[in-house]
């Protein structure tokens, strides 16, 4: 148990450090992508999704890698379903991860769009549509809790006498 918690803490204070160097991932992702190296691309990816594994971006980049590796080899004729289960399991682990990321959804149904499953296409831009109507209806609410709150204190300022409410001085201006 002892040793568990010192690991855990060991390992998230190197995470605390590496966040530093995700810009530096991300330019090593472009300078991979560039010239051609997806594999060293997605292992790149796989290391930002450890250090920031709430965060979409590396994951949708990672499955659209993969998927689209996957749409070459069915293109050529060749064996693709490997690829195509890794895609979705990349999409389903962001997905776990970002319960609240529509993109996530949205960028699986354009995979499953380009290789003809139209069922799962749909379910996949339904659940994006679902979380981006559900996004905006908490952003709606905390908006109006703030907008409460707002009220709120100027009400109080307005009943104390105090704040902006109180009676305006009226001064003249002599020419």
């Amino acid at each position: 148990m002892f040793s568990i918690t010192i690991l855990t803490t060991f390992l998230l204070s190197i995470k605390l450090v590496l966040i530093f160097f995700v810009p530096l991932l991300w330019g090593k992702i472009e300078d991979a992508f560039h010239s051609g190296n997806y594999e060293i691309a997605r292992n790149y990816l796989g290391g930002i999704i450890w250090i920031l594994p709430n965060q979409p971006q590396p994951y949708t980049l990672k499955a659209w890698l993969t998927w689209s590796e996957a749409i070459y080899l069915k293109n050529n004729g060749l064996s693709y379903k490997e690829k195509l289960d890794e895609a979705e399991k990349i999409f389903h682990k962001g997905q776990k991860r970002n319960p609240f990321s529509w993109q996530l959804y949205f960028e699986e149904a354009i995979m499953w769009r380009a290789f003809g499953e139209r069922e799962k296409s749909l379910i996949a831009y339904s659940q994006a549509y679902n979380i981006m109507l559900l996004n905006k209806i908490i952003a709606e609410n905390q908006q109006g809790e703030k907008n409460g709150r707002q009220r709120g204190i100027w009400e109080r300022r307005r009943k104390r006498g105090n704040g902006s409410f109180k009676k305006k001085s009226t001064f003249k201006i002599r020419i």
